[in-house]
């Protein structure tokens, strides 16, 4: 797995606080914290700094690697956003004029980076015909999304998270498509939904509730084909 094999490579930095990654035209760009580096590190509401997301007025380069060869590159451009754009260039220092030290603004002026090179790696990422297991995080760090992927189609367990961390709904894929049991959550941890699924489409039973837990919904399928359902408001009164 590329993860593993970058991991590897860097395997000298993962230790040292002073090194942190960000994504750019799909390489890992490792990047160090110098003397005079100003970040947003001590912002409010970070949850996992590991996996939050920082942004720094200057920072050095230390190393660039392809995520599709793992070939080290002497410098690459950020072209994500063209009149911002950056030259890193290994060996030298790359800076943002006027950096935004208004430090609880994640995306602002500045160098945006992670502590960790696994979030590095699965930002931006093109999952057309991607296969392994794939994770995408907050900007507070906290997890939102886990699952696999064959040829770019969902497989396996689902899994998605609220921004709070609770989780907020699981189901299991083949081939893209739902199959078996699902449930959602709201986010205060009361559930929203338990159905099934077959080949995508709702089979069995299908119920719902309100966020105070009163039921919404109590309904069944045959392949996606409604054989009754009735539906209450948050007072539990029926719709007509």
């Amino acid at each position: 797995m590329t993860l593993i094999k970058i991991l590897e490579i860097c395997k000298i930095y993962i230790e040292d606080p002073s090194y942190v990654y960000k994504k750019c035209n799909n390489c890992i760009v490792i990047l160090k914290k110098i003397k005079d580096t100003l970040t947003n590190e001590s912002r409010d509401n970070v949850v996992d700094k590991k996996y939050a997301k920082f942004r720094a007025n200057k920072l050095y380069v230390e190393k660039i690697i392809s995520c599709d060869s793992l070939e080290e590159l002497k410098q690459i451009k950020n072209s994500i956003h063209k009149e911002k754009e950056l030259n890193y260039i290994v060996g030298e220092i790359v800076e943002v004029e006027n950096f935004d030290k208004d430090i609880n603004i994640i995306c602002s002026r500045g160098i945006h980076y992670f502590m960790t090179i696994e979030q590095a790696y699965y930002y931006a990422m093109d999952l057309s015909n991607f296969t392994g297991e794939y994770k995408h995080w907050y900007e507070n760090g906290v997890m939102m999304v886990q699952y696999n992927l064959i040829d770019g189609k969902l497989n396996g367990l689902y899994r998605q998270w609220h921004y709070i961390g609770q989780i907020f709904k699981q189901c299991e894929y083949i081939n893209g498509k739902k199959n078996g049991k699902f449930y959602q959550k709201h986010y205060n941890g009361e559930t929203e939904i338990e159905c099934e699924y077959i080949d995508d489409v709702y089979h069995g039973k299908y119920e719902s509730w309100h966020i105070n837990g009163v039921k919404s919904v109590d309904a069944e399928y045959n392949y996606g084909k409604c054989k009754f359902y009735n539906a209450w408001n948050e007072k539990g009164k029926p719709y007509k």
